[in-house]
């Protein structure tokens, strides 16, 4: 257990238009053991159109209230930024204050270890220049029967809930010109180690069919070769999945259930596996609807596409 007397990390959360999940991530956060010692910083992004400033206002109000942190900070938006550039702007707001930071969106439950358990790791992992962030997101992947460590490392990183220091955020490259995306492409029987969809996240990047953070802090890391670190076992639940959320096209493979009950995380030194690099990376192997997105993409009718979809629904 971290010593109270320690500094913790800040936690800092983004919001939008989701009011009941953000009651609901804000609540499991207040539960966990090192809450009332924790400071949050939530940024609460703008309404995109008017059918969506109600939402807002609600998710605003609902983070307002009395939680039982050290401390609740709150930023508002009045125009839209968009998730790419509101994480960007916040966490380098906040880790130039504080150094280091734990990053939630409005639909990340968390296990009442989970802040107990990402301090620790970004004490013990802070002076090794190979850990690029601390991950509390593991999916459901089965580890080989000879692995006995409670965390293990991987070249690929995840956004549901992960931690890193300023010293690293600061190495990101988050402005790409033409010779830095083709360089990066260059690249791609390289990519495939850690995950087939990153060739294709990063064109799609190029090409303005999204506007990704994650990607960039990806690819940063391949380039560095830089790790994450996984805990066996996941201190995050997503309830992002289904209806509107950015997440309902994924597969229950992605799927997470916490634990009922407390558990401990053994920190150690551990060595990079291939074979368990395999095993995470086949998640993110390509379907067949991730293909035909794709050929829609380069025949130019994607947007169109994704448009008459939403309509039919």
């Amino acid at each position: 257990m971290t010593n109270k007397s320690s500094n913790y990390t800040p936690v800092v959360l983004f919001c939008y238009n989701r009011p009941d999940l953000t009651l609901k991530t804000l609540k499991a956060l207040e539960e966990n053991m090192l809450a009332k010692y924790t400071d949050v910083y939530v940024f609460v992004d703008g309404p995109k159109n008017n059918s969506d400033a109600m939402k807002v206002e609600e998710t605003i109000s609902i983070v307002k209230r009395e939680y039982g942190f050290k401390s609740l900070n709150v930023s508002t938006q009045s125009k839209n930024k968009g998730l790419a550039k509101s994480i960007i702007d916040g966490v380098s707001s906040v880790i130039n204050k504080h150094e280091k930071v734990i990053v939630l969106e409005d639909d990340l439950i968390t296990h009442t270890s989970f802040l107990s358990y990402m301090n620790e790791a970004l004490t013990f992992f802070e002076d090794k220049s190979n850990i690029w962030s601390i991950s509390g997101y593991t999916p459901n992947i089965k580890l080989p029967e000879n692995y006995k460590s409670d965390i293990f490392l991987t070249l690929r990183g995840s956004s549901w809930g992960w931690a890193t220091w300023k010293d690293r955020w600061e190495n990101v490259k988050w402005e790409w010109k033409e010779k830095d995306f083709q360089e990066f492409i260059s690249k791609k029987p390289c990519l495939d180690l850690i995950g087939e969809d990153i060739y294709h996240l990063t064109k799609d990047y190029k090409n303005g069919f999204i506007d990704s953070w994650a990607i960039r802090w990806t690819n940063t890391q391949f380039n560095l070769e830089k790790f994450t670190v996984f805990p066996r076992y996941s201190f995050i639940q997503n309830e992002g999945f289904g209806g509107d959320s950015t997440h309902g096209s994924l597969n229950d493979k992605f799927k997470t259930e916490l634990s009922k009950t407390n558990f401990k995380i053994n920190l150690s030194q551990v060595q990079y596996d291939k074979e368990i690099e395999k095993i995470y990376s086949d998640l993110y192997k390509l379907k067949a609807y991730n293909k035909i997105a794709i050929i829609l993409k380069k025949i130019k009718i994607y947007k169109l596409t994704k448009k008459l979809m939403k309509k039919i629904r």
